[in-house]
């Protein structure tokens, strides 16, 4: 990995992101929704958080692009990132999601139960 500020150890997770991203929309609103602390960089307004992008993603602006202690995710989803947090810092995850007593953190579990409540009325 690239040796840059924004790769150093951090109390959050550091999220890389553009605005208009759906992907990024969608994962960022995920973690918020877990109580997962994430510090956001907008790769257009902040040259460097664009170059350390482009380090890592082979020349592309890639978003999301996640930096998890010293792991970086490039497009990754919410388990790959919930998984790598909780592997290479758990202490950034919430105790309901470290233990899994967060059924769609990890499983999707929670929603095929709802789906499968929903069909059942029919």
């Amino acid at each position: 990995m690239a040796e840059t500020d924004h790769a150093a150890a951090a109390p959050a997770i550091q999220f890389f992101t553009r605005p208009g991203c759906p992907v990024s929309f969608f994962l960022a609103r995920r973690l918020r929704r877990l109580d997962v602390p994430v510090e956001y960089h907008d790769i257009w307004d902040d040259p460097s958080a664009a170059a350390f992008v482009r380090s890592v993603a082979r020349g592309y602006e890639t978003v999301p692009t996640v930096v998890i202690g010293e792991v970086v995710l490039v497009a990754a989803g919410v388990r790959q990132v919930l998984a790598t947090a909780e592997e290479h810092a758990p202490h950034l995850l919430p105790p309901t999601v470290r233990s899994g007593t967060e059924p769609s953190a990890r499983s999707g579990a929670g929603r095929s139960s709802r789906l499968a409540r929903f069909f059942r009325r029919a």
